[in-house]
């Protein structure tokens, strides 16, 4: 059986709190680690390489990407582990998360399909509703504007109000020069 491979990590990132623990090569010229002293840190090499058999596998499966039906049809559960496309909308994805449980097929980039799939059609659910409510709020308002357009055809214009005409003639000119103002 093969050893653990170590965790590489960035030269002081175990002393140092600001340090991610992730890999840094080190370049300092007088660098240990980098030098390969005894005691210091292991560096990535290829002494640390997977064997042959399992290089790019996933719980000893051989990863597909999928984007559609015809391909998640030709995956072998048996040997291959399904990586959905990030690609794909919400209702695609999920008709695929649906029919790889339902072929038993081992998905990478999701652990609890199920869940993940009853969240997603609750979100879905909701995203229509707001949409339904949305869509009546418009309705409503166009109604109402409406209302105000026809009630205004209903009032009588301050023209007609007017008792004498010259009264009229003062109006009609408020408004011929409301007109000639507002087209400057």
């Amino acid at each position: 059986m093969m050893a653990a491979k170590p965790v590489f990590r960035m030269q002081d990132a175990h002393k140092l709190s600001r340090l991610k623990p992730r890999w840094r090569r080190p370049r300092g010229k007088d660098s240990k680690m980098r030098r390969h002293l005894v005691g210091y840190c292991a560096s990535p090499s290829h002494g640390y390489q997977s064997p042959k058999a399992l290089r790019g596998k996933v719980r000893g499966l051989e990863p597909v990407l999928v984007a559609n039906a015809v391909q998640l049809s030709m995956v072998d559960p048996k040997r291959q582990i399904v990586i959905v496309s990030s690609s794909l909308g919400m209702r695609n994805r999920l008709s695929l998360l649906r029919m790889a449980s339902e072929k038993g097929m081992a998905v990478q980039n999701f652990r609890d399909i199920g869940a993940f799939v009853e969240a997603q059609q609750k979100a879905l659910e909701a995203r229509k509703v707001a949409r339904q409510k949305n869509a009546e709020k418009k309705v409503a308002k166009a109604r109402k504007a409406e209302q105000k357009v026809e009630e205004k055809k209903e009032q009588p214009s301050r023209l007609e109000e007017a008792v004498s005409e010259e009264e009229k003639k003062k109006l009609e000119k408020q408004e011929k020069d409301k007109v000639l103002i507002q087209k400057e």
